[in-house]
Parts: structure tokens; C-alpha cells; sequence
């Protein structure tokens, strides 16, 4: 049976958006990792893959262009979920870490008067 135009280009724009996908967790799960193992800080899962969504256009450019670019971009995405990706710890609300017995940094962040 021959596939029509539609169902191929269903079809590419599924496996695009499932190896963007693929991408993002990859580069999430790494990152996560590293920061906890080197920094002893623990990131969200949602505001990583937040901050990594954001970034994938200047990710794709940089693809397309230079190996330069393409670490200097990695190293943006990377410092972005080191400074916003910090896991909210609310008040008697344990985490997977706490639970485990995971030491890592939590940064106190207070309110201006």
C-alpha cells in the first residue's frame, strides 16, 4: 500500500519532535548528573527540560554551524540550570534525594524587605 504525502510528512514530523525528545532528556539527565556529582545540587526535572526547550533553537544553529559554537551554546544551557534549575524544597516536603539520604548543596534564598 503506497503512504500519501500527509501520512509521510505525519510520519517525519513525529520522528523529528520523538528525536528532540530523545535529545532533551539525554542532555537533561546528563547535565542533572554532573551538577549533582561535581556541585552537590540537586535540579528539577521540570525547570532543567524547561531551560533546554528554551535553548534548542540557539542549539540548532549552533548544530548547523561550528563545533565552537555547539560548546559555547552546551555551556550556556549548562550555567542556566546551575543558576535557575534549583528543586524547591517546601516546608516538610521531602524529595528523592532527602529520602535516599543524597547529600547535596541547597542554596537558602531569602525575601528583601
Amino acid at each position: 500500500m503506497k503512504q500519501s504525502k500527509i501520512e509521510r510528512r505525519f510520519e517525519c514530523h513525529l520522528y523529528g519532535q520523538l528525536l528532540a525528545l530523545l535529545l532533551n532528556s539525554s542532555l537533561m539527565f546528563q547535565m542533572r548528573e554532573i551538577l549533582l556529582r561535581k556541585k552537590k545540587q540537586e535540579v528539577s526535572e521540570l525547570k532543567a527540560m524547561s531551560i533546554l526547550k528554551e535553548y534548542m533553537g540557539l542549539l540548532h544553529d549552533a548544530l548547523m554551524k561550528e563545533t565552537e559554537d555547539i560548546k559555547q551554546v552546551l555551556l550556556q544551557i549548562f550555567r542556566m540550570i546551575e543558576k535557575n534549575g534549583q528543586k524547591c524544597h517546601r516546608y516538610e516536603k521531602k524529595t528523592v534525594f532527602d529520602i535516599l539520604g543524597v547529600a547535596y548543596e541547597q542554596r537558602k534564598v531569602g525575601i528583601a524587605a
